[in-house]
């Protein structure tokens, strides 16, 4: 048995391994792309000899595991049954496919090909064909009687791989008595096969990372450790269902409670109640120690959380805070969760799009266009009239690939040249514009593509034409610009958020607050106003996104004062602000204001600083208000990620609650030892008073009592008043 011991990888590492007949193309394809961190391995063609067993394979990256992060060995019928045990380390991942060639081009067509009598070879299995025909234990005669009752004829797959194959494949075909075809497939197929795994692997890495960088935004927050040090990990999370077994696993560590249950709901559907921990003795449940949690993302209640039996009720109040950001976390978690699902049937719907047959170019679902050598388009499919949307007509036998404006600006025009002289080439995502003059004339629009590009030889190897074929990914690709904008909004106030913490006065965090909003939307005017509910009014503390000069001149011309004034916040402010929630006012400013701007004055002001949408958000915890923040939006386009901001205000509310708590802690610490000071001085001051009269209290009773016992009474009248009046002054001090 083979035993791997594991080291710490510092950076980053992907080692694949293919069969040594497959290593030709996969070879010419990393070496030609961005694949820095990539390493490509083989290992010997065990076409006939056996099978690669589990053991095979350990002692065969034995050696490499502590190199790399992952290990991804790529198998075919040489790995025997798909039963077997596939995951055999953590660190070593088993793709077997069903045919080797697969991974050249899509499946059904090959298992249409062996289905005809074909036998399947590719330039890279050419170059070590002498070693298959040894390997195969046959002479020529015995050779084309055995292939010659099963096979009907050789099928070069060619994938454009360089270097002169047809002497070989000519040798070949004399040894088996077969007559060959050639097959143009280029390498995009292995291109996306390829891709698909390196691009998913990237992704699992970047996955860590960024757990890592959240790891250590949540070290820095002492009073929230324990509950974002949790929450963090549902950022990873694509499973929902894992998403609401961690959240349950957080309430169990925060709250200690008898008993949680859950339920689900998703658009029109509400599910069961399940308890991911079940009361053992229900009896101990009741109203004081329980409370319900809402999983919520804009909105939408997404979930409940139902906590029986906390450990310690009496801190409910304590808790309050942090449902509210269970609340939202987990809401955006599942929300992001039940989009990236969607997002992951559109790409299996991609996926499988691509490997449809596209041998006859008018079935195809992709599009496909064919050009001449001067670069005049001559034929496209009905998928390239719905990919723009205008009729073939419009740019057939009139668009001039060579001389296209958009095709240069876009940087097709390299690879289109690289196509010309022989290649076939894969060209990166990009966005192409059909509506230019040396293009659609005006019609058509924008798309995302994906697209590869073919030369068509002739039988001296002569480019004849080029085939150029897209496929539309602008959909998969806003989705995905849109989620890693959500996701690097939600990293960046996240840690603006655990910032804030080291913060040591209001005005500080308010200045803060407003430059983190600003960064984050830089179309928007930010107006930070501090709030007096006994007033009922509110004060412009500071503003972001335009500058002073500018908004006093604005000033004069809409004959208003904006700076340095009151105004009046009416019980529907109040509400907007209590709310906690990112209020979008559909109306203008002056409505907004509630008549402190004049209409005048207010629709100038909208056309100077360009305002279209007007947003407001008070920042308060439990009840208490502390302030508000207003963004006028110059930008035409609506903000669609209020919950951002709503996450972000609730967290320095809670931060700024910290504060005041704290302040008001030393304040009271200050005054406990000025009123300490007073009070020593105070007994410093009797002390001194009351030695005078009481040592004359002493000295005259001591001889008021000498005189007695001599019984001589001449001055005990005389001592005996001097006591009294002595004992009237200590008296005095100590009443008054």
């Amino acid at each position: 048995m083979v035993v791997i011991q594991l080291q710490v990888s510092m950076e980053p590492k992907l080692c694949i391994y293919f069969c040594s007949s497959l290593l030709p193309e996969v070879s010419h394809l990393l070496q030609n792309g961005n694949y820095p961190d990539v390493t490509l391995k083989g290992y010997p063609a065990h076409c006939t000899s056996g099978y690669v067993s589990n053991e095979m394979v350990l002692e065969m990256v034995a050696n490499n595991v502590n190199d790399f992060s992952k290990i991804i060995v790529v198998a075919s019928a040489c790995r025997g049954n798909k039963n077997i045990k596939q995951n055999i380390h953590n660190k070593i991942e088993i793709i077997q496919l069903e045919q080797c060639f697969e991974i050249f081009y899509n499946l059904p067509s090959i298992h249409h090909f062996i289905k005809q009598g074909n036998y399947l070879v590719t330039n890279g299995w050419l170059k070590k064909y002498k070693q298959h025909i040894r390997e195969w234990g046959f002479d020529e005669t015995t050779a084309k009687i055995f292939f010659g009752e099963s096979i009907q004829k050789i099928l070069l797959l060619e994938t454009g791989l360089s270097g002169e194959y047809h002497s070989e494949l000519d040798a070949l075909s004399k040894y088996m008595g077969l007559p060959y075809d050639i097959l143009p497939v280029g390498d995009s197929h292995l291109q996306l096969f390829i891709d698909a795994l390196i691009f998913k692997w990237r992704a699992e890495e970047e996955r860590a990372s960024f757990n890592n960088r959240i790891a250590k935004i949540t070290r820095e927050s002492a009073d929230y450790s324990v509950l974002f040090s949790q929450l963090k990990k549902l950022i990873d999370l694509t499973d929902e269902n894992l998403i609401e077994k961690e959240i349950a696993n957080l309430l169990d560590i925060l709250f200690m409670p008898q008993q949680i249950c859950f339920q689900k709901f998703y658009k029109e559907e509400t599910n069961d109640v399940f308890c991911f921990k079940k009361a053992i003795n229900p009896s101990l449940i009741n109203d004081n120690n329980s409370f319900t949690i809402d999983i919520e993302h804009h909105n939408e209640l997404m979930g409940r959380f139902q906590v029986s039996g906390v450990q310690f009720p009496q801190h409910r109040s304590q808790y309050s805070s942090m449902q509210e950001v269970i609340s939202q976390i987990g809401g955006l978690s599942i929300e992001n969760a039940r989009k990236y699902s969607e997002l992951e049937l559109a790409n299996q719907a991609i996926a499988v799009s691509q490997e449809r047959f596209k041998a006859v170019m008018k079935q195809s679902p992709a599009v496909i266009e064919m050009y001449d050598l001067e670069g005049l388009q001559r034929s496209v499919n009905h998928a390239y009239e719905e990919l723009w949307g205008f009729p073939a007509s419009t740019t057939l036998n009139q668009f001039n690939i060579l001389k296209s404006e958009e095709v240069k600006r876009s940087g097709l025009i390299d690879y289109v040249m690289r196509a010309y002289h022989g290649e076939s080439v894969k060209v990166p995502e990009y966005q192409f514009d059909s509506t230019g003059k040396t293009e659609g004339k005006g019609k058509g629009r924008k798309r995302w593509l994906s697209t590869s590009i073919y030369p068509l030889k002739d039988s001296k190897g002569q480019v004849q034409n080029i085939i150029v074929t897209h496929e539309d990914i602008t959909e998969q690709k806003e989705a995905t610009l849109l989620l890693a904008e959500r996701n690097q909004k939600f990293k960046q106030l996240s840690q603006a958020a655990a910032e804030m913490l080291s913060l040591d006065k209001e005005e500080e965090i308010y200045r803060f607050l407003s430059n983190a909003l600003h960064k984050q939307y830089p179309d928007a005017i930010i107006l930070f106003v501090t709030i007096d509910e006994e007033e009922q009014t509110s004060a412009l503390f500071k503003i972001q996104g335009i500058s002073t000069g500018f908004l006093e001149k604005a000033n004069k011309l809409a004959g208003f004062k904006i700076l340095n004034r009151k105004y009046k916040i009416t019980p529907t402010h109040l509400k907007f602000f209590k709310s906690g929630e990112f209020y979008h006012y559909k109306k203008g400013l002056a409505e907004f204001s509630s008549g402190e701007f004049p209409e005048n004055a207010a629709r100038i002001l909208e056309k100077l600083v360009g305002i279209h949408h007007i947003y407001t958000i008070g920042i308060n915890k439990e009840d208490k208000l502390f302030a508000a923040v207003h963004l006028f939006n110059r930008n035409k386009k609506p903000i669609s990620d209020s919950e951002y901001i709503e996450l972000f205000v609730k967290q320095a509310a809670i931060v700024i609650e910290k504060k005041q708590a704290e302040n008001q802690l030393r304040k009271s610490e200050s005054e406990l030892k000025e009123l300490n000071a007073q009070k020593d001085k105070f007994f410093s001051i009797i002390g001194h008073d009351l030695k005078s009269p009481f040592n004359s209290i002493l000295g005259f009773s001591e001889l008021l009592e000498e005189q007695i016992s001599e019984k001589n009474y001449d001055d005990a009248g005389k001592y005996a008043k001097i006591i009294r009046q002595s004992s009237q002054r200590a008296v005095d001090l100590l009443t008054n």
